[in-house]
Order: structure tokens, then sequence, then C-alpha cells
């Protein structure tokens, strides 16, 4: 039994709350909905484009695919660029990977889910005049 769309978000971010603690960067915030004037660092979960892949005949057979974005401020290159590379690095207390591979259920809420390859270093500007430097993941996830 997986949850209803509205929650798995929560349940993903619950997971990397709990995998992505005692950073030597402060609190990363996690938050389970986009967040366009995001206090970094920080990372935001929304559905993807496309949001919804058929994996089957019916509308039940369906993969759901969410954006995992993380980003940082850019006045402080150095520790911010660092955070970015931990969460890219595919083992570690930091590792984004990591903590979505602890429980590819996120406690039942789907079946199964992976997690595809991050993207690079991005600038993001959701708010005009507020850049911030991030990445993101692609994350599929089997109804």
């Amino acid at each position: 039994m997986t949850a209803a769309l509205r929650d798995i978000p929560d349940a993903i971010c619950n997971q990397i709350r709990g995998h992505l603690t005692g950073l030597p960067y402060g609190e990363l915030q996690v938050v389970a909905r986009r967040w366009f004037n995001a206090t970094p660092p920080c990372v935001d979960i929304y559905p993807a484009d496309p949001s919804q892949e058929a994996t089957g005949m019916g509308i039940t057979s369906r993969e759901v695919i969410w954006t995992l974005r993380a980003r940082v401020a850019i006045n402080d290159e150095d520790t911010g660029q660092d955070l970015l590379l931990d969460l890219l690095d595919r083992q570690g207390g930091a590792s984004m990977s990591a903590a979505v591979a602890a429980d590819r259920t996120f406690g039942g809420a789907v079946d199964d889910s992976l997690l595809e390859q991050p993207t690079g270093h991005r600038i993001y500007e959701d708010v005009p005049g507020n850049s911030l430097l991030g990445c993101e993941w692609r994350l599929r996830c089997e109804l």
C-alpha cells in the first residue's frame, strides 16, 4: 500500500532529515514542498517535469518523479560548495544517495524508488535578485 500523492514528499523529507544530521555546515533545512524564498542551506522536494510516467496498463501503473534540490548561499563560496560536494558524494554522512537508499520505500509510502544521477552546480534565482548555488536529483517512485 502506498501513500496518497501529497504524503509522499513528507515521507521523503522526514527520511532525508533523519539521515543528514550533524553536518559541519550548520542546520540543513529540508522541506517537503517547493521553497521559493529559501533560507540556505536547504533542500526542497517538488514534482519534476514530467511528474508522472506510465509503467504499465491502466492509470494506477505509474511512477511519480520528484525533484530534490539542494541550494546554498553564494556569499561563502568554499563552505557552500563543500556542502554541495558532500551531498553529491555517493556515501558519507551528508550523502543524498545514502539518505535515500536507507529505505527506498520511505517507510512504505512508495513501493520502491530510484535516485537518478545528480546535476552539476547551477545558479537558481527563484526570486529575482536572490541567487543561490545548487544541484538537483530526480527521484523516481514506483507506486
